[in-house]
């Protein structure tokens, strides 16, 4: 989720590793430290351990990506556009004809930042102890059997053909931690793991993955990375240090702009916009970002918001074309819950206002005026305010006869209430976390995040809904695959959870700074990122 928007506390300025404050960041000798303006709100203790729940935001993954790594991953090509997933700590794998087993062949030259091997052990643990954690994204693993032949191969068996495997295991969350160092230190992969593993304060302090960077300094106003001399992959660190410092975007830009930082990836459009772009860079590209509407099915904590009937009232109430408007440049509408990927619908598809037919739903449902709460934080959708989309969608509701409450929260009470399953309507902002269709699987009735959230099981979907997304989630034929994904999105046009828009991605960053690309819950791939 994105983060929420605080100031800046700390100073940058003594930061810039030898680089001179002035017109861009401009200087005379070469970038050896990488500053970043960025929101540390959500980065609480214990938040750098991958697996647990707290780990939620974009700082959060950006983090990660420098510390840890996973068996596959998602990559860039010179143009920018993001790859299939590719080798990481495996060297490669094989998938049965039925498609429920996969075989992974791990790089016999891997190791942690310690220097120790990577090994199937280590990865067994770290999947083990996701799923014992019990934390948001443990159901990822929950029907997998993991199991290690010998010390360089892992076999994961699904009970039905899954394709979606090598996406999955991209996730941050699929990251491969040091089970020797963790052990060592309170870590467990046991079945009691939520309540006896300690190692999650460890590792704000010391790094226990195999990434280009290891944990130097911790606090939650700034985070300090080191180049890890031990590195023992191809892409090689770019920069000695790396500083996240907490700041808020317009802070963030200024930053840039006089030198002090050389990345600022949370600004909006039109603070960008302002920028003098002879001193600095702007860059707007779409995002892997967008708003999203949620609505609880289950009618003891929503009579309302569990009436599909009231459900596509507000569906059907909302101006999209409005929101693309107001949020852009650079904003666009959004047919479905994943974007930018192979298997989405095309923009020609998406959704649009009918404000007669939404008081048509209405009517049907019985509503007369009771309110009824929206939930968010202050936070955003790509730099978006989620108070200015909320009070964009209350003003929508209202002219339908809808009377929404706005009920901003605090990031730590409207995670509990969401994941508890206890929110009558959510607006988040929602950043994809990898590029395979099988991301829309998390939205699907019984899926592994979003539903269980809303109380969606299958008992009480739509059966068009129900049959899609199993079509999709269950193929073995990679040919049909694709397809079924944009049937199954279609279908999920009809569900309790609403798609609003894509934010746009804006990038602020020195003329010091090249191969600025975008990538899934990252938005900059920071180990593509070098000085110029």
């Amino acid at each position: 989720m994105a983060a929420l928007a605080c100031l800046l506390a700390l100073a940058v300025s003594a930061c810039t590793g030898g680089s001179s404050a002035g017109s861009g960041g401009t200087t005379t000798s070469s970038l050896s430290t990488l500053v970043m303006p960025t929101d540390l709100t959500l980065i609480t203790p214990g938040s750098l351990d991958p697996d647990t729940q707290a780990y939620q935001s974009g700082t959060g993954f950006r983090v990660e990506s420098l510390l840890y790594e996973n068996l596959y991953a998602l990559g860039n090509s010179s143009n920018g556009n993001v790859t299939p997933p590719q080798p990481q700590l495996a060297s490669s794998y094989t998938l049965s004809p039925d498609g429920k087993t996969w075989t992974f062949h791990l790089n016999p030259a891997a190791k942690f930042s310690d220097g120790t091997p990577v090994t199937s052990t280590d990865v067994l643990w770290s999947w083990n102890r996701l799923k014992n954690m019990k934390g948001g994204r443990s159901s990822l693993v929950a029907n997998w059997t993991i199991t290690a032949p010998n010390a360089e191969t892992v076999v994961i068996q699904t009970p039905t053909p899954d394709l979606s495997v090598l996406g999955t295991i991209t996730w941050p969350y699929m990251s491969i931690l040091n089970a020797n160092l963790l052990e060592k230190h309170g870590g467990t992969d046991a079945s009691d793991a939520a309540t006896a593993d300690k190692a999650s304060l460890y590792m704000d302090s010391t790094s226990a993955g195999s990434g280009p960077y290891v944990i130097q300094s911790f606090s939650t106003q700034k985070i300090v990375l080191a180049a890890n001399a031990n590195y023992w992959g191809p892409d090689k660190p770019q920069f000695k240090e790396v500083i996240f410092d907490n700041s808020q975007p317009q802070q963030g830009v200024l930053s840039v702009e006089t030198g002090e930082a050389q990345l600022e990836v949370e600004a909006t459009a039109s603070l960008a916009s302002s920028v003098n772009t002879s001193e600095v860079n702007v860059k707007t590209v779409p995002s892997f970002t967008f708003a999203q509407l949620f609505m609880n099915t289950k009618a003891s904590v929503s009579q309302w918001t569990a009436n599909t009937d009231f459900q596509n009232a507000v569906r059907y109430g909302i101006d999209y074309q409005d929101l693309v408007r107001t949020f852009g440049p650079g904003a666009s509408l959004l047919p479905g819950v994943i974007s930018l990927v192979p298997g989405s619908l095309p923009i020609s598809d998406a959704i649009q206002q009918n404000v007669g037919l939404a008081k048509s739903y209405l009517a049907k449902s019985g509503y007369n005026g009771q309110p009824v709460p929206i939930d968010f934080t202050q936070s955003t959708a790509g730099g978006i305010s989620l108070q200015s989309i909320a009070t964009k969608l209350q003003s929508y509701m209202k002219a339908i006869g809808i009377n929404i409450v706005l009920n901003p929260l605090s990031t730590s009470a409207l995670n509990a209430a969401f994941f508890g399953g206890t929110m009558p309507m959510a607006l988040f902002g929602t950043s994809m976390i990898g590029t395979d269709p099988s991301w829309l699987l998390s939205s699907c009735p019984g899926g592994a995040i979003v539903a269980p959230s809303i109380n969606w099981q299958p008992s009480n979907a739509p059966a068009n809904i129900v049959d899609a997304c199993n079509a999709a989630a269950n193929t073995s034929s990679q040919s049909m695959r694709l397809g079924l994904y944009q049937q199954a999105e279609k279908a999920m046009q009809g569900a309790p959870t609403m798609p609003l828009f894509v934010a746009p991605q804006v990038y602020v960053y020195s003329k010091q700074l090249c191969d600025v690309y975008n990538l899934p819950a990252v938005s900059v791939n920071l180990r593509q990122l070098k000085p110029c």
